[in-house]
């Protein structure tokens, strides 16, 4: 097995782990609008991460007077990003190991 064959198998791995994270959160709690404090506990998240993507555009949020409230099932909208992050520690792990692509 090469090291990129390695590092698509472990990002695959988290990847369909995260995936069933999710979607397990979206059928418990589909349409119950929580807290930003609720929705980072939840998903083991910093609440200014989450204020962020909500700024970011990244997650939807409801305003109701004052209190900012998340659909609990909500799922965050990846970045626009070319390369992902699988990418990027790939070719970290390729540079620090001499490796050429």
């Amino acid at each position: 097995m090469t090291l990129e064959q390695f590092f698509r198998t472990i990002v695959r791995e988290e990847a369909r782990e995260a995936v069933r994270e999710v979607l397990e959160a979206g059928r418990s709690h589909a349409g119950e609008l929580v807290t930003i404090t609720a929705f980072a506990r939840a998903r083991k998240l910093s609440v200014s991460t989450v204020r962020k993507w909500i700024s970011g555009g990244r997650l939807e949020a409801v305003r109701i007077g004052r209190a900012v409230r998340i659909d609990a099932g909500a799922v965050v909208r990846p970045t626009s990003r070319s390369r992902s992050r699988a990418d990027d520690a790939m070719a970290s792990a390729a540079r620090h190991l001499g490796v050429v692509r």
